[in-house]
């Protein structure tokens, strides 16, 4: 299994580790993807992340 993650700014939308995430799902490559804080993921727009994730 795939796994990468990413602290950052939910305000900085080219974080690596977002990135990566996002390709791993698209290659659907996990199983699962782990949000501690939703304003984290991103502080805006964060209803299209998880509307994509799912």
């Amino acid at each position: 299994m795939a796994a990468c993650h990413d602290v950052a700014s939910g305000l900085n939308e080219k974080r690596r580790g977002l990135q990566q995430v996002l390709a791993l799902v698209q290659r659907h490559a996990v199983d699962y993807v782990v949000v501690e804080f939703r304003d984290r993921l991103a502080r805006f727009g964060s209803h299209y992340l998880e509307t994509f994730l799912l």
